[in-house]
């Protein structure tokens, strides 16, 4: 029921290719992936400015190009 849980998606989701990765044995926190494994960043409706402003500099630093969205709109 878990698996489901965390790897399925509807349908009508499909069109955002979206990846999960999950670390059972390693357990929460932050982790390194390979630079142009991130390809977007998709803010949360109800992020703070804070929050916004820390992801935006983090992308602005990134090796590649990391698009971020708010809902359906791209900055």
């Amino acid at each position: 029921m878990l698996d489901a849980a965390m790897f399925t998606k509807s349908d009508h989701w499909s069109y955002e290719r979206e990846w999960r990765v999950l670390q059972y044995q390693k357990g929460a926190g932050a982790y390194t992936v390979p630079a142009g494994a991130l390809m977007q960043v998709v803010l949360g409706a109800e992020i703070n400015r804070e929050d916004r402003a820390k992801i935006r500099r983090w992308v602005s630093e990134a090796p590649t190009k990391i698009s971020i969205a708010s809902g359906s709109l791209s900055y």
